[in-house]
């Protein structure tokens, strides 16, 4: 992954997109959406920037039953014919997850909580991701290359709750860690349309690294699409995600995790 500061050299990028958007665009108007359902596994740990730079132990995702989640998704697209101007991609995923483990081994000793024989670890997790992009169409054929920039609104917390006694449920110590951050980030999307089928290969990323941070959303994907009526066309398709995230120096929470997948999508072009 291109190692860059966040916000410099995008000026230099932008100008060079606009410049091979002037070669390849669409050829008309056109509004693309999608529903997605992904089937993912989240792996890695989680705390505080305090707790961290105390030695506490990190909350670990596998322990806590944070696994095998359906996540949802929605995202659109604005494209158009005109010279130098870009095209706009709109995206939302809803990553939340809430899971009781009972345990009386597990110790996450998060945030300063020294927990001995807790009765049941309850624990609630959102990751939202809100992206606006904007992009060009470098290659607009039955070969597609879009580039652009991504600004990508974090929006999450962690809480995990510790219930100590079966008379005394959630009252017992807890920690609390929220997360809103705007991350930039570079987008390609490359997809190759088979001759003669209505059927394409397709693959996407949004990934930046700096500071010791790391962001990296990529899928690759199979789908097909049926003109149902004029001027509509819907598809479906099935691919595979994954999420790297490692936040270091990134707002007050520190994570390594990974979260990855299957994934399916509906669309609709009109």
């Amino acid at each position: 992954m291109l190692r860059i500061s966040p916000y410099s050299r995008l000026t230099g990028l932008s100008l060079i997109l606009m410049t091979a958007s002037h070669w390849a665009g669409a050829d008309v108007l056109g509004l693309t959406g999608g529903k997605t359902v992904w089937v993912a596994e989240l792996t890695g740990e989680s705390q505080s920037t305090a707790s961290r730079a105390a030695k506490q132990k990190p909350v670990d995702f596998n322990k806590l039953a944070l696994t095998s989640e359906y996540y949802s998704g929605l995202w659109l697209e604005l494209e158009h014919p005109l010279p130098f101007v870009p095209n706009i991609r709109m995206s939302y995923t809803n990553i939340e997850s809430a899971k009781r483990v009972r345990d009386t081994t597990v110790v996450p000793g998060g945030d300063g909580i020294e927990v001995s024989n807790p009765q049941n670890i309850d624990t609630a997790l959102a990751f939202n991701n809100l992206d606006a992009t904007l992009y060009y169409q470098i290659l607009d054929n039955w070969v597609n290359i879009d580039l652009g920039l991504t600004a990508r609104k974090l929006d999450g917390y962690l809480d995990v709750f510790y219930e100590l006694s079966e008379q005394f449920p959630r009252n017992f110590p807890h920690s609390n860690t929220e997360l809103h951050q705007i991350v930039p980030m570079l987008y390609g999307k490359t997809q190759f349309d088979i001759p003669g089928t209505s059927i394409y290969l397709q693959a996407m990323a949004n990934g930046v690294t700096y500071n010791g941070d790391t962001f990296v959303d990529a899928e690759a994907k199979v789908g097909a699409s049926l003109d149902v009526l004029p001027g509509l066309n819907l598809g479906v398709a099935l691919g595979y995600r994954t999420m790297k995230l490692k936040m270091i120096n990134t707002g007050n929470l520190y994570a390594d995790a990974q979260i990855d997948g299957f994934q399916a999508e509906f669309t609709a072009h009109f």
